[in-house]
Parts: C-alpha cells; sequence; structure tokens
C-alpha cells in the first residue's frame, strides 16, 4: 500500500480547486448567454454591421447631431435604382416624329429592409430608432414657427447608396415617406402593465428622389467626364485598369470585398446553425 504523502495531498486539492473554479466559470459563462438570448442582447447579426452592411439616415440640417442619425442592420427585401430622361415633346404637323427638347434625368432610390428584434429589450431600441426615423420627415422652424428647414436626408448604403464624386459620402435626397409594416405574422412582444406592443420584425420601405450634389455628364468636344462623374453612380470608375505594379487594381479590389463580404455571411449562417 503507498503511504500518503501530505504534498501529494496538497496536489490534489489544488486540481480539485482549479476544475471546481472552470466548472463554476462554465456555469456562468452559460447563464450569461441564456441571460443574452431571453434580454434580446445576444445578437449574432452585429457581423452586419462590422462589415458595414447598414443603412443609414441623417437629418441634413441636424448638423451632426447624435439625436439626427440612426442606422439598421441591412436586412435588405427589396432595392431599385431608377433613372428617368425627361424629354420636352412638340408635335409638329406633317412631321413624323416629335420635336424633343431635353428637359432632365431624375432619379429615384426605392429601398426595403426589415428591421429585427431578438428579444423585448432589443424591440425597445429598435422601436426608439424608428420613431426618430419618422420624426426625421418632418420640418425644422424657426423661432417664429415659420420652416426654416425642409426635411431632406442623407442616404448611405454600401456603395450603392453614396456620392463616390464627395469621398463616399451619404447622397443628399428628399424622401417621400415611410412605410411601416409590422410582420403580424412574427408577433409582439408584450411589456410593462399597459401591454405596451415591441413588433419582433417590421418591414420598412422608402423612396429617395436623389439631389445631386456634384457635376454630371459628360465634356465638350469628346467622351471625357465632367469632374466627379468618373464613379458615378456606385464607386466604380469607367476605366478599371490596373495602376501601377504591385497595387491592386479596381476589379481586384471589389473581388477581395466581395470575398470578405461572403465569408463574413457565411459565418453567420454557421453561427445560426450551431443553435
Amino acid at each position: 500500500m503507498a503511504k500518503y504523502e501530505k504534498d501529494e495531498g496538497a496536489k490534489g486539492l489544488d486540481l480539485f480547486n482549479e476544475q471546481l473554479v472552470a466548472g463554476f466559470d462554465a456555469t456562468v459563462n452559460g447563464i450569461k448567454s441564456a441571460a443574452d438570448l431571453l434580454l434580446g442582447s445576444y445578437d449574432e447579426t452585429q457581423i452586419l454591421k462590422n462589415n458595414g452592411f447598414v443603412i443609414s439616415f441623417e437629418r441634413a440640417s441636424g448638423d451632426g447631431k447624435e439625436n439626427s442619425k440612426v442606422e439598421f442592420k441591412a436586412f435588405l427585401t427589396d432595392f431599385s435604382d431608377q433613372y428617368t430622361s425627361d424629354w420636352n415633346k412638340e408635335e409638329v404637323f406633317g412631321r413624323m416624329d416629335p420635336i424633343t427638347t431635353f428637359k432632365g434625368t431624375a432619379r429615384i432610390i426605392s429601398l426595403g429592409w426589415d428591421v429585427v428584434s431578438y428579444g423585448p429589450a432589443d424591440a425597445q431600441l429598435n422601436l426608439t430608432a424608428l420613431s426618430r426615423l419618422i420624426k426625421m420627415q418632418y420640418p425644422e422652424f424657426d423661432k417664429d414657427g415659420a420652416i426654416k428647414s425642409p426635411p431632406l436626408f442623407k442616404v448611405k448604403f454600401t456603395n450603392i447608396v453614396r456620392n463616390p464624386a464627395m469621398n463616399d459620402a451619404p447622397i443628399i435626397g428628399a424622401i417621400e415617406g415611410f412605410s411601416y409594416k409590422p410582420d403580424l405574422e412574427q408577433g409582439f412582444f408584450s411589456v410593462g402593465k399597459d401591454a405596451k406592443l415591441l413588433a419582433q420584425t417590421v418591414n420598412m420601405s422608402c423612396k429617395v428622389i436623389v439631389l445631386h450634389s456634384h457635376k454630371l455628364g459628360w465634356k465638350d468636344g469628346g467622351g471625357d467626364e465632367r469632374s466627379g462623374f468618373s464613379k458615378f453612380p456606385y464607386g466604380v470608375p469607367s476605366s478599371t485598369n490596373a495602376s501601377s505594379e504591385g497595387t491592386p487594381s479596381n476589379e481586384e479590389k471589389i473581388d477581395a470585398k466581395a470575398r470578405s463580404n461572403a465569408a463574413a455571411i457565411e459565418e453567420m449562417a454557421k453561427r445560426r446553425g450551431q443553435k
């Protein structure tokens, strides 16, 4: 029979304590994860925001103040970018075709996205953001009650809704209105004694009438573009040739960004599958 050694017993006790602490930490972490899920503070879609997949709105006359900005993770449900040239047509007797005079080209962007909540706390934050967005649809008044500034917006979403001529700043636009539509199939969270209803998912949509803040079109006497028109409208220049040796071409940069975005989406899908 082996002789008991005090040192060996002390080592065993230390090992036991380490295992006990490790088990306790794992239990606490598990409780924290469960609490995060219950409260809606655990949000795996944060990866969308980290990779720039957000739709941002800002009141143009808000001077950058925090209450004049709002952004949403880009669960896109609809996107279209319509360009319409307007022509004045005059019918002339004896002429088969009308005399057409160019008036202008308008751009209207249609956006649709879902605002998804992971729990009551998240739904409350989303409702606050949506309320702020709707308030931004109203004008700014001066002290006498006269309209000082119309409710123009700065809007940005990746490279397809921004101004490449102004260092990828947001576009300026007039928004015809927002559609706020809770998804009834997804249901609501009921919070508080007054049974406040917070939608789990809200379907949002709007149309942005783009007000161009840079020069458009072509120079007289050739195929040269006017200043600021090169990367219009989606940030890709007319020429995608590689620059100096060792510097990635625009095509390579776009491909790299696409691969990064695809990897981010794939990682988010894996996390969902592990639940």
